[in-house]
């Protein structure tokens, strides 16, 4: 029985029509989408699921309660925590058996006559243990044992060594110290959070920031306190669980031991939480950007699917007429309505079919573009079960979607009914009661196709914001050199032809988290504000004003070493109504000896983050604290002035800088998520206006069709062109109107969800929603029309000759 009923269906898809062409191009659109959508989220959801027993592995995060509940609305989750809390765990948590810190330091190395500048990263000893990293040569357990020891991945032993065997040779550290290579771990993989990590080294080395803070090669600190309170802040910490131990029995003891030792509760205390490993790359505090993307991404893919999934089921009701005979005259023969719905399943499951094919193809085709686009690793491994599982399950899911609602519409028909009849017109009364099924599904379509459109304008609209309205100060021909700032370099930029300014700072100038230190007033009231380590050139660089007050001079620098600058929400903060009223306000810091004062305010300006709401900051100078170098070229040759800056560095001997950029790249690096997300949307935005404009094509075209012979009766009795294009243009324009209505409101809810992750972002209003509307009632207008001129414009009599 099944080979017959695949022999009908065979044969019946043989009669290819347009409708069918237009269904199969829809479905294999969707399906591509699809298969990326899944496999993005295999991808994401692999990260560092090649650790062993890495359900028992766990990092420890920080929830900040606000100090402010006007300032800080909410908590504030941090990947770090507390140095002492590793320790913590191990003494007093039954559920952890093994803890370690992390911290990465940027460091002066050195191999023979080679010398980089490199991030080593200081674990605890019993990191070997959580981690269990694989070793190509040595044992990473010993190494980090031996605080003379270090371990090198493959990437950084071909770098220092060459193709030779690292192990046993040595490396020389900041100009102070060896370090003896005990261990060559393999390559961390892609999809890990710490694929960046190269050198680890034991904590135990009295050169690691756990122990007592060293002279650097680059200069002592400013302030002695401050420089401990730097290198020995918030750490990452890792714990593996003991075997059988609940996860929530162990957040528990976090909770009490928090409590316990640092105040839980309380304004300004911290609260770890266990996040799973696996979780990270996922995590909504810790990457609220990378989950939004996957949410975003899953609807814009399961719009895709839906909707040439409602062209097939509108197209393939629309022509059940046709096949009407067909089914009377197997029922006559003695098919069941069974056999009818397996036979029209069958059809629907060979062209899904010959769909995924096409689209296993075109998936192949697009994943490095994909990859290069999402930062991903996808990969479509035939022989993989979760591969197979996805395609399995998505074929067999569109296959009932799309085909089981139609298959019984088809098997419905009643043999006499059909049979008494002149031909397939007599069975319009069966099939017209799918009519309302179809203008409910084209409704549903338009909805999707409205939603996309909002979303492609409101997301091209606060990129436009992001990228143009909110950048106001000068970024132009701004170089960023990784260094840490000699003075010697310093000095001699000065004296370069196409050198304007030269400033120094440290890394958190351009990141999106930064050093937070809690300010106390002098009536006790606290701030918390975050920490920039910047010296008196830096803010002139960027040619930012003094709103109140006068910037430190940069050639007296013995001037600054008690003062700092604020941004204009730090003015606020302390409790100013007038930049101002800032000026001279004392500060008490946490770690520094005396007050420190406010000598100028400054404008707010965004550098880290473009989309949060920009925090009450102050600059203070600390060179042991600088590792960044910010040039200001002056507009022309920049091939001539960068030549110069590379001699200067070869003539003073120093270290040369690890990496440099403009300050442009990096602004468009900040912007790229939002400019992904506006491309991505446009594109599928364009994508499903295509799929809508051949479905209702193709529907227009059927139902044309089974009114033939009505427009050739209207055109006898005196109707014209416009007035048959007018009745048919509005039986289409109703359910998109309605459609489009219906959307605003589902859009409108979800754009202003997605607009509160930004802090500064455009408003919503109803042009939102009627351009898009327009375009989409113009457009399906246009494509009825098309059809509905060339069967109005036949002859009448050929009209009713018509069946």
């Amino acid at each position: 029985m099944l080979y017959i009923a695949a022999s009908q269906a065979i044969r019946s898809l043989r009669q290819v029509k347009a409708d069918i062409v237009i269904s199969l191009a829809g479905l294999v659109v969707g399906l591509t989408a699809s298969l990326l959508m899944a496999l993005l989220i295999r991808d994401q959801m692999a990260y560092d699921t090649f650790l062993p027993d890495h359900a028992q592995l766990y990092l420890v995060d920080s929830v900040l309660a606000p100090v402010d509940e006007v300032q800080d609305p909410g908590p504030l989750v941090r990947w770090r925590t507390p140095p002492d809390l590793a320790a913590t765990l191990v003494a007093e948590a039954p559920e952890v058996e093994a803890a370690a810190r992390l911290l990465d330091d940027a460091r002066k190395i050195r191999r023979g006559s080679a010398a980089f500048r490199e991030f080593v990263t200081w674990v605890d000893p019993s990191f070997a243990d959580i981690m269990r990293l694989p070793a190509v040569e040595g044992d990473l357990k010993e190494s980090l044992a031996d605080p003379g020891a270090v371990a090198l991945t493959q990437t950084m032993a071909r770098k220092l060594f060459g193709p030779e065997s690292p192990l046993g040779k040595r490396i020389e550290l900041d100009e102070r110290t060896t370090l003896r290579v005990r261990a060559v771990l393999k390559d961390l993989p892609f999809r890990s959070h710490m694929r960046e990590v190269m050198i680890l080294a034991s904590s135990a080395s009295p050169y690691s920031p756990f122990s007592a803070p060293q002279p650097r090669v680059d200069g002592p600190r400013a302030d002695g306190d401050q420089a401990a309170a730097r290198t020995t802040g918030d750490v990452y910490t890792y714990v593996r669980l003991r075997d059988g131990a609940d996860p929530v029995a162990a957040q528990a003891t976090l909770d009490e031991l928090a409590a316990r030792h640092w105040g839980a509760g309380h304004a300004g205390g911290q609260s770890p939480q266990l996040v799973p490993m696996t979780g990270l790359q996922l995590h909504a505090g810790l990457n609220p950007d990378r989950l939004n993307r996957m949410y975003m991404i899953g609807g814009i893919a399961l719009l895709t699917l839906l909707i040439p999934c409602i062209n097939f089921i509108n197209m393939a009701t629309a022509r059940a007429t046709r096949r009407a005979v067909e089914v009377g005259v197997r029922k006559m023969g003695g098919a069941r309505r069974r056999d009818l719905v397996i036979q029209f399943m069958l059809e629907t499951l060979i062209l899904v079919g010959i769909a995924m094919v096409i689209a296993l193809s075109l998936t192949e085709l697009a994943i490095p573009q994909v990859n290069r686009f999402l930062d991903a690793r996808l990969s479509l491994d035939a022989a993989s079960p979760e591969v197979g599982a996805i395609v399995a399950g998505l074929g067999a899911g569109v296959t009932l979607l799309a085909g089981f609602y139609p298959a019984l519409v088809l098997a419905a028909h009643r043999p006499v009914a059909i049979l008494k009849g002149n031909g397939p017109g007599t069975a319009a009364p069966v099939v017209d009661r799918t009519a309302r099924v179809r203008q409910i599904l084209m409704m549903g379509q338009f909805m999707l196709l409205v939603m996309l459109l909002v979303g492609a304008s409101v997301t091209y609209r606060q990129q436009q914001l992001l990228t143009r309205d909110r950048v106001s100060y000068d970024t132009a021909d701004i170089l960023i050199l990784d260094a840490n700032c000699p003075e010697s370099i310093r000095i001699g930029l000065q004296h370069i032809d196409g050198v304007k300014g030269v400033g120094c700072t440290g890394m958190e100038s351009l990141e999106r988290s930064r050093p937070l230190v809690t300010a106390t007033l002098d009536d006790g009231h606290a701030v918390r504000l975050n920490r920039v380590a910047a010296d008196p050139g830096f803010l002139p660089v960027f040619h930012l004003p003094a709103l109140a007050g006068q910037l430190p001079d940069p050639k007296r620098p013995s001037t600054v070493r008690h003062k700092v600058v604020i941004n204009e929400t730090a003015a606020r903060a302390l409790g100013n109504d007038m930049p101002q009223d800032a000026i001279g306000q004392a500060l008490h810091l946490p770690g520094v000896d005396g007050d420190v004062q406010v000598a100028a305010v400054v404008p707010d300006f965004p550098m880290g983050s473009l989309q949060d709401k920009i925090a009450p900051t102050f600059f203070v100078s600390d060179p042991g604290g600088y590792e960044l170098m910010y040039v200001k070229l002056a507009p022309g040759d920049r091939t001539r002035t960068l030549a110069a800056i590379d001699a200067l560095w070869r003539r003073m001997g120093e270290l040369s800088p690890s990496d440099r950029y403009f300050f442009d790249d990096h602004l468009n690096s900040l912007t790229s998520l939002i400019r992904h997300e506006t491309q991505m949307i446009t594109l599928f935005s364009l994508i499903n206006l295509g799929m809508a404009c051949a479905g209702i094509y193709g529907l227009s075209a059927v139902t044309a069709e089974r009114r033939t012979k009505e427009i050739g009766v209207r055109k006898v009795y005196g109707a014209s062109l416009a007035d048959i294009l007018r009745l048919l243009l509005w039986q289409f324009a109703k359910p998109v109107l309605l459609a489009s209505a219906l959307a605003w409101l589902p859009a409108y809810l979800f754009l202003r969800r997605w607009l509160a992750g930004f802090a500064y972002h455009v408003d919503i209003g109803p042009w939102t929603f009627l351009g898009p509307t327009a375009l989409a009632l113009a457009i399906a207008a246009a494509t009825v029309a098309g059809q509905t001129i060339l069967i109005a414009r036949a002859r009448p009599v050929l009209a009713l000759r018509y069946e």
